[in-house]
């Protein structure tokens, strides 16, 4: 069995997802049923939309073809909500902090 480790880039925005696209595809082209490709997240620092639709998109098409998709790396820094800055927005939008949430028709 074949076995593939692809590291993404510290800065996985829409600026510079294309190299890791193309890492993808030749991943895909020189793989075959059987095959397992782990994509490792550790350096990932910054990431966007368009790294979670390529990495979804990846991981799709690659188990539609019998290759074994895994993700590795994303403790506490590289958490996906992290990187796709939705930590922030919950801090910002005190959703990360509260407890009792208002139901609808304003009861606590």
């Amino acid at each position: 069995m074949l076995d593939i480790t692809i590291k993404t880039p510290e800065d996985a925005t829409v600026a510079n997802v294309k190299d890791l696209r193309d890492e993808l595809v030749s991943a895909l082209k020189g793989t075959g049923r059987g095959a397992r490709v782990v994509l490792d997240l550790s350096d990932t620092r910054q990431a966007d939309s368009s790294f979670a639709q390529l990495i979804a998109a990846f991981k799709l098409e690659a188990t539609s073809e019998g290759i074994e998709v895994s993700v590795v790396g994303m403790g506490d820094a590289t958490s996906s909500m992290a990187m796709l800055a939705c930590d922030k927005f919950q801090e910002d939008c005190a959703l990360g902090s509260r407890k009792n949430p208002t139901k609808a028709g304003g009861e606590a």
